[in-house]
Formats: C-alpha cells, structure tokens, sequence
C-alpha cells in the first residue's frame, strides 16, 4: 500500500452502553477503538437522494482503505474532522492482513 494516499487523519469509534442506575435509562456514547488515530483514504463512490417524509435524505457511500486493522466492525463508524461515516462492511483485501477496505455512509 502507498502511504502517500493515505492523507485522512481518522479515528475510528464504537458504541458503548451504559444504564442509568436510578431509572435504567441506556445511554449510547461513542469511544476511541484501538491506540487513536489511523490514516485514511477517503473517496466518495455514489450519492443518492430520496424522498421520506416529505423532505429530502441525501445518502453518500464512500470506499474508505486503511491499514489492517482486524478489530474494525460494521457496528463502529469512522470520523474525519467534522465528518461521521456509518460503517456498513469490512473487508480484508485478499486475506493477507495488509490493507481494510471499508465500504460507509456519511451521516447527514
């Protein structure tokens, strides 16, 4: 893999539940997965917009590439700068441990 295409400073999160212990309430939070930050490449694929509701919902898949990274799942998603992408798939580039293909979509 050429690092000079990985130029998106990113982290990757996954949920946490915790339950309030006076009304069991569950709240859902975000926290860092592995040692913090990796470098991405980031590249929109498709976009669609569609009507729900009577307004319009804007849905734009990207191909995100990363270094291995084997504890990545499709329950975390990936933020960059401001940016939230939903993760919907891994996968890793012909089974050699080297390169994780991630396919998302960026939460509007």
């Amino acid at each position: 893999m050429q690092s000079g295409k990985l130029r998106h400073k990113s982290r990757i999160e996954t949920p946490t539940v915790s339950r309030d212990t006076d009304y069991g309430d569950v709240t859902e939070t975000w926290a860092t997965l592995g040692n913090g930050e990796v470098w991405a490449n980031i590249r929109p694929i498709s976009g669609v917009e569609r009507w729900q509701a009577n307004a319009v919902d804007p849905a734009v898949t990207h191909k995100i590439t990363i270094r291995y990274h084997g504890t990545v799942r499709p329950k975390d998603r990936i933020v960059y700068n401001s940016r939230y992408f939903r993760i919907l798939s891994v996968l890793d580039i012909d089974e050699r441990n080297e390169t994780t293909e991630i396919t998302a979509v960026e939460e509007i």
